[in-house]
């Protein structure tokens, strides 16, 4: 025979306190070193990456930015800024022209040391856009900037190497452990 057990009357009292509150006490422990660290032994890790596109790009920003500086000493900015029309490396130029080109080189080159791909590649197709432009139209604003089609068509190629540079090659990250034993 099984006994019998009402399942309807179920009742709990409630829990009454019977420990005393508990003191918390602070331990500190002794440091420890991590068990892949031996005594003895200098380990040092180094990451270096490789990046075209900033590469190319800062190749571009110092010849832009040394043919603008040329530029702007010959021309001077005495008087007129658009006269005299001078010449640098062979390609004609005035101060406006050199001003350009250098302020251009000058983003392009922070671009380039931020060896982020995003500013150079915006930089390389506003340069390449505003290139291409003037090689087509280089009489542009009252022949303000006093070109011809060389300049601009040297600058449009330059952007575009930088453009493929950037879209096409990857960063190249590298790192290095050395383990030194004493």
């Amino acid at each position: 025979m099984q006994p019998q057990v009402n399942r309807d009357a179920v009742t709990m009292d409630p829990p009454t306190p019977t420990a005393e509150p508990v003191r918390v006490v602070e331990q500190t422990a002794a440091p420890v070193e991590p068990a892949s660290v031996e005594r003895g032994v200098a380990r040092t890790e180094s990451i270096s990456s490789f990046a075209p596109h900033s590469i190319a790009a800062g190749i571009l920003a110092i010849l832009m930015l040394v043919w603008g500086g040329v530029a702007m000493a010959r021309a001077g900015f005495g008087g007129d800024l658009r006269d005299p029309v001078v010449e640098v490396f062979g390609l004609s130029g005035n101060t406006v022209s050199g001003m350009i080109v250098a302020g251009l080189g000058l983003l392009l080159l922070l671009a380039a040391i931020s060896r982020d791909r995003g500013p150079v590649v915006f930089l390389a197709i506003v340069v390449g856009i505003a290139a291409v432009i003037f090689t087509i139209e280089p009489n542009t604003g009252d022949e303000a900037l006093g070109v011809d089609t060389t300049l601009p068509l040297l600058i449009a190629i330059g952007s575009g190497v930088v453009l493929l540079t950037a879209l096409a090659l990857p960063t190249i990250n590298r790192r290095t452990q050395h383990v030194e034993r004493s």
